[in-house]
């Protein structure tokens, strides 16, 4: 006999397919076969249903092992009306992967997502630029030259037996740079010439109190920077004091210098780094 599954109890008067010749066939569920074997030694073929497609399988004896069918292995809803389906480990195994894989299914290689790309832009440096021309910093400028400077020397100042005055640098030219020491050397009215030692604070002026720093100083056209000498009036060994009468001046980083007429002190002569201005003091 041939036993036919459907995917719901067999009707009344349905009609059958047609297989073999000599086959008798019959509709049943997949536990219970209707009908009698035929021959009785010959195996049962049970016609199973694809779809539109019948399908034609040898198997055992239905009196030694019952149809089973499984209704998602064949895509069926089950066998009778009382048949169910339970999930098994296969089911569980083709489940989507939550650790950013997909899965296919059962046995298919978990393709991984590529990676997202960052958020954000490139960072990228801002070019450098020189500060333009009319600039307080303006790099180009160069170092103010003497022939740009006009010289001059205020009148000596006594007190607490030291001379001070202040050596101005005036700026006629383009905007010039101005940084340091001026280089000074006394001269008395018989021509020996007497050294002035540079130094950062002074009886008279120089740096504040502290400050150890030399600043540079842009000049603009009429600006004026300042330097203070001071010097003892009398001489520490008690010989006759012979005053300076000329100070040769020359400005930072400059060779060229400038005589001033200059009148005080004898000893001891110092002078301090230029600031801007014209009292060569800290303010």
């Amino acid at each position: 006999m041939t036993t036919f599954c459907a995917a719901r109890p067999a009707r009344e008067n349905r009609p059958v397919p047609a297989t073999e010749a000599g086959t008798k066939v019959g509709w049943s569920s997949c536990t219970t076969p209707l009908g009698l074997p035929y021959p009785a030694e010959r195996p049962v073929l049970p016609l199973i249903s694809f779809g539109h497609e019948v399908a034609l399988m040898n198997w055992r004896p239905l009196l030694a092992v019952p149809i089973l069918c499984t209704a998602a292995a064949l895509s069926l809803t089950g066998c009778t009306a009382n048949a169910s389906v339970t999930a098994g480990p296969a089911d569980a195994a083709s489940a989507p992967d939550t650790g950013g894989s997909t899965r296919t299914g059962a046995g298919t290689p978990a393709v991984r997502n590529s990676a997202a790309p960052k958020a954000g832009s490139p960072k990228t440096k801002a070019p450098k630029t020189k500060a333009p021309a009319g600039d307080p910093g303006d790099p180009q400028a160069p170092d103010c030259a003497t022939a740009h400077l006009t010289i001059t020397v205020d009148d000596a100042q006594g007190a607490a037996g030291h001379s001070v005055a202040a050596i101005h640098f005036r700026n006629t030219g383009a905007r010039c740079w101005i940084k340091g020491y001026p280089t000074v050397v006394g001269e008395t009215a018989s021509g020996a010439r007497v050294a002035v030692e540079k130094t950062l604070h002074g009886y008279g002026g120089g740096l504040g109190a502290g400050d150890n720093e030399i600043s540079p100083y842009l000049l603009e056209k009429g600006d004026t920077a300042s330097a203070v000498i001071d010097a003892l009036n009398a001489d520490p060994d008690g010989t006759a004091c012979k005053p300076v009468t000329t100070l040769e001046v020359s400005p930072p980083k400059r060779s060229e210098s400038v005589r001033v007429a200059w009148s005080g002190g004898c000893a001891g002569f110092e002078v301090h780094p230029l600031l801007r201005g014209m009292t060569g003091q800290a303010i």
